[in-house]
């Protein structure tokens, strides 16, 4: 099986799965993940969902793991023509789609910042 073939498969799962059951594994996903030590994270690159696919909201967890760690630096990525860079992200940012239907930081609104891609 290829990668297409799963990413779709999961696809239509997702989107067979209720308002109420994505609430609830979103909540599990989240009390899951904050079981994990992590006591001295500084930054974390995450992405931001595409709601239309009904994938994972990161928003609680980023929320979490702020309040855990005050001055925690977020980055996602942002697609410039044919490269993917990486941003800072704060929760106050203007987002639009791309050309995938992926919100990202609208330019003005970011600090565009390469960072290594080895981490």
């Amino acid at each position: 099986m290829k990668k297409k073939d799963i990413r779709n498969i999961y696809k239509q799962k997702r989107a067979a799965l209720t308002k109420e059951m994505r609430a609830r594994y979103d909540l599990q996903i989240h009390e899951q993940l904050l079981t994990i030590t992590l006591p001295y994270i500084q930054c974390v690159h995450h992405y931001l969902p595409v709601k239309d696919q009904h994938e994972v909201s990161v928003s609680q967890i980023t929320d979490s793991l702020k309040k855990k760690n005050p001055g925690l630096i977020q980055v996602v990525p942002v697609m410039k023509g044919e490269e993917m860079i990486h941003v800072l992200f704060h929760d106050h940012m203007h987002t639009q789609k791309n050309r995938w239907g992926i919100d990202e930081p609208i330019e003005q609104d970011r600090k565009s910042t390469r960072l290594n891609s080895s981490h």
